[in-house]
């Protein structure tokens, strides 16, 4: 099997009808603007510049905190800390993509791979331009 580095995703893209109920050849140029498929394997580290944003804003915290150590804060730096911290809970509040999510992405985003007679795509995870949430 294939293991995703960093901020890859590796998708198991729906098999693609070809031809309709009636018998009618579906042409390829149908295809070329949006597929769809399953999230099998996300790559460990950042995701995106999404989670590298999360890291970042992070750390500020922890830099605040060591500073403030034994100090009274000013209120320039309790302003600060305020808006790191309003940014961080935006940022976590966004969904990411996990394995097992069903997703969209476009024609051309990542690399086709071959294992054991599987098609998988191997792509960054930005590619993926949506969850399908089942309704």
């Amino acid at each position: 099997m294939i293991r995703p580095l960093a901020g890859r995703v590796l998708i198991k893209p729906d098999d693609q009808v070809k031809e309709t109920a009636s018998g009618l050849a579906i042409p390829d140029s149908h295809f070329e603007y949006e597929m769809s498929g399953r999230v099998v394997m996300v790559g460990d580290g950042p995701a995106s510049a999404h989670n590298v944003r999360k890291a970042t804003l992070r750390s500020v915290l922890k830099v605040i905190d060591r500073v403030a150590v034994g100090r009274v804060f000013c209120t320039e730096l309790l302003a600060v800390k305020a808006d790191v911290q309003q940014k961080l809970a935006v940022a976590d509040s966004l969904a990411e993509v996990k394995e097992g999510d069903r997703v969209a992405f476009p024609y051309t985003a990542g690399t086709v791979m071959d294992v054991d007679g599987q098609r998988y795509l191997l792509m960054n995870e930005d590619q993926i331009v949506a969850v399908l949430e089942a309704e």
